[in-house]
């Protein structure tokens, strides 16, 4: 996939934005706030949208990028995806129902149904945060892991079951949760420690059952201590009670006043102000459209003013056609006849690393034929052996058996090595046999390459390309000239249109502006912008002013309708503040709720009291069921932990199949970035990365910023190589390399040339000594 052109109608602080992206590298070099992170920002909000609002400026994207100047948000993309063009189009509203998305099939003309508005998650099998620890790389990444559900999916080839990996971490939560009801993994808690507490309880009750009388007559006795200090706290409560009701109507009354008085003094204050600005208008006051009318109006005709129909473009364009007019006199090539070509050069490269991996098996050394010495010696051997015992028969029979049993096991020796002799021959002919079929394949591929050679070469000739130089890198030039002819055929045609129309554009934004002051009996100063400016900021306060006049008067008039009762009464001199002692009685009433629960509990531990010798067979049998309660939840407890133990195993299992490519890719990248590192770099299942230093592994904190963020970029483009095997997505770099210094830069700059020759970059930056060359 590819992007191939971009229109931003409003996003953020840019406007009417348009930009046309190459194949490989796109290096976007502006100043601090021209707005590059928004345009990165803009390319992931036409794929996924704005996420939900967030609590903060920064994480409610819909808020942070919405126009400047208070038009439509929104614009298009067009890009190529499988050999088809789309143009994808979408607005944004100041809420998700009010956004719109647009997707068209450019080869038809035609709405098109290929994919919805969740074409991101659609396209790259990855959802919004997924896409922004990937394929883009902001100015900082931080150190943070880069694993989501989503990247863990695509990794894992699940894709099309994300639900087994995104819901790993539920089912492990739900696992816990449920474990921790039984034993809680810290602190104290947990069915098994209440089994525990509720035994130890009964447990305690049967020892200390006898021996409650003088308990009974001391909980008695305090009974009615506490009754006798409940009645007179209830007298003082009710007394505080009256006294803060009085204080609370004489509150409200002085409030009402208070808030008359504030009324007066906002509608005097906007009154007069309401009067000066009258003054700034010395005719009739125009209308905000009319303002704004103007204001583009002075815009148009200062742009034109400052604009010359004549760019450094247009020359450069002409001068272009006239040098390569020669080169092109027989036509342009089209965009299939190039494709075409660059199909036979991936094809060429292909069969030329299939005949280097074939000469390889060619050149594998034959084996050693086999010896048949050693079955030669054990059957002769065998043989003298067993003859000798026959004669040392007749005069020593021990010798005998024993020369015969030696001759025995050398015939058996020698039947063995005959076997192995005869598997090690038709080995022999097996590995000749494979060996002569990979020089034929060799010798097929050679000449089909030989063959595909000759005629990209012919292809490139006619365009004056040179026979010695690289196919690849001459097609590569070929295609960049033929696209640069294209533009400056058009760029020439456009030239000419444009001189004729910007007088007559001059003429006509000047009349305008000379029409709105007359109309209004404005005198034209030299900064008409901001003149305009000023007088719609004026006519906006006059407006604001007016409607704030009648609504001080509506709230005035509606509050002493409400509140004219209160305004009658006079204000009282000395008053209780109602929330001391609103607040006494609010103490006084915590006091005696602590009063009247522990004669609660005193009343319940005396008839607890009164009932426990009745109770020790009930509390016996319930001792016995919580003792079988711990037992049972402490075996449950055990089988969660060791399902927990398999789920985590199984995802390591998962991981492991991931995981080499993204190393090694890693490590190729930060050998080309930082060079040859101390030990080798650790990546965890999470793709945290550590670097060995002093034979231990320590993680990114411990490193400057400068390294941390080559580590990190290197992580970045291991993922998208595991992430994208097939076709190479495009990739977004917001200026990542600010902390690098000059050495690390050269090899920041190369590494990024490289990978432009098999991806497409969008690199945007704000420093010279951070454009590649």
């Amino acid at each position: 996939m590819k992007l191939i052109s971009l229109y931003i109608e409003n996003f953020g602080g840019l406007s009417q934005y348009s930009l046309d992206l190459s194949d490989g590298l796109t290096v976007i070099r502006e100043d601090n706030g021209f707005g590059k992170s928004t345009l990165a920002e803009f390319i992931r909000a036409m794929f996924y949208g704005f996420p939900r609002k967030g609590k903060t400026l920064d994480k409610s994207r819909r808020q942070k990028y919405a126009p400047w100047n208070g038009n439509k948000c929104g614009g298009n993309l067009v890009f190529e995806v499988d050999g088809c063009q789309y143009r994808l189009e979408r607005t944004f509203g100041a809420t998700p129902k009010s956004d719109t998305f647009s997707l068209i099939d450019l080869s038809t003309a035609r709405k098109s149904d290929q994919y919805s508005s969740e074409i991101g998650l659609e396209l790259f099998q990855l959802d919004s945060d997924s896409f922004e620890r990937s394929t883009y790389m902001p100015q900082y990444a931080g150190d943070e892991g880069l694993t989501t559900d989503s990247i863990r999916s695509k990794l894992s080839n699940l894709v099309e079951d994300t639900n087994d990996v995104g819901n790993f971490d539920k089912a492990m939560a739900a696992l816990r949760a449920k474990r921790s009801a039984y034993v809680p993994y810290r602190g104290s808690g947990g069915t098994v420690a209440l089994a525990n507490g509720q035994i130890s309880r009964i447990q305690g009750e049967l020892v200390q059952i006898e021996g409650k009388g003088a308990v009974m007559e001391s909980c008695q006795q305090t009974l009615e201590e506490i009754s006798g200090r409940l009645q007179e706290m209830e007298r003082l409560r009710e007394d505080l009670r009256i006294r803060a009701q009085r204080a609370s109507e004489a509150a409200i009354v002085a409030m009402a006043h208070r808030q008359d008085q504030q009324l007066n003094g906002e509608l005097e204050i906007q009154e007069a102000r309401l009067s000066q600005l009258r003054v700034g208008f010395p005719g009739a006051i125009p209308s905000d459209a009319q303002i704004e009318d103007a204001r583009a109006a002075v815009s148009q005709l200062e742009q034109l003013q400052n604009q010359s129909p004549t760019q450094e473009e247009d020359l450069e364009a002409a001068a272009y056609l006239e040098t390569h007019q020669a080169r092109f006199a027989a036509g342009v090539p089209d965009r299939s006849a190039l494709s075409d070509c660059r199909t036979w050069c991936g094809e060429l490269v292909a069969l030329r690393q299939k005949i280097l991996q074939t000469a390889a098996s060619t050149a594998q050394p034959t084996e050693e034929k086999a010896n048949p010495l050693a079955m030669i010696l054990l059957l002769v051997l065998g043989i003298g052996s067993a003859s000798l015992g026959g004669i040392l028969l007749i005069k020593e029979q021990i010798l005998g058996y024993l020369a015969l049993g030696i001759g025995a096991v050398c015939l058996i020796g020698s039947v063995f090595a005959a076997m192995a002799l005869a598997k090690a021959k038709k080995k022999l002919q097996l590995h000749r046999k494979m060996q002569q079929d990979a020089r034929n394949e060799m010798e097929q591929l050679t000449d089909a390459a030989q063959k595909l050679e000759e005629k990209i070469r012919a292809f490139l000739g006619r365009y004056g390309e040179k026979n010695g130089a690289d196919l690849s890198a001459q097609l590569t030039q070929l295609e960049h000239d033929a696209e640069d002819y294209l533009r400056a055929e058009k760029r020439v045609a456009q030239w000419e249109q444009d001189k004729k129309l910007h007088g007559e554009k001059l003429a006509q934004w000047q009349a305008k502006v000379d029409a709105f002051f007359r109309e209004f009996a404005l005198t034209a100063q030299s900064n008409l912008s901001g003149q305009l400016l000023a007088l719609r900021d004026n006519r906006k306060e006059w407006v604001t002013t007016g409607e704030r006049i009648a609504e001080i008067r509506s709230r005035r008039e509606m509050f002493r309708q409400a509140n004219g009762h209160l305004l009658m009464q006079p204000m009282a001199d000395a008053l209780e503040d109602p929330r001391i002692l609103q607040e006494q009685e609010r103490e006084l009433t915590a006091q005696m709720d602590v009063l009247v629960n522990r004669r609660h509990r005193l009343e319940q531990e005396l008839t607890v009291l009164r009932e426990q010798i009745q109770q020790i067979p009930e509390l016996q049998d319930a001792l016995r069921q919580w003792q079988e309660q711990k037992a049972e939840d402490q075996k449950k407890s055990d089988l969660l932990d060791d399902t927990m133990t398999l789920l985590e195993q199984a995802k390591e299992n998962l991981s492991h199949s991931y995981m080499g490519p993204i190393r090694r890719s890693f490590g190729e990248y930060l050998d080309k970035l930082w060079g040859v590192q101390e030990g080798k770099p650790l990546i965890t299942a999470d793709l945290q990365v550590q670097l060995e230093r002093s034979g231990a592994a320590r993680e990114l904190g411990y490193f400057s910023a400068g390294q941390t963020d080559m580590v990190m970029l290197c992580m970045r483009f291991a993922l998208v190589d595991a992430l994208f095997t097939q076709a190479q997505p495009f990739v977004i770099l917001d200026d990542p390399f600010v902390n690098l210094d000059d050495a690390h830069m050269d090899q920041a700059m190369e590494l990024l040339r490289e990978l432009a020759r098999k991806k497409q970059i969008l690199y945007l930056t704000c420093s010279s000594s951070r454009t590649p060359k």
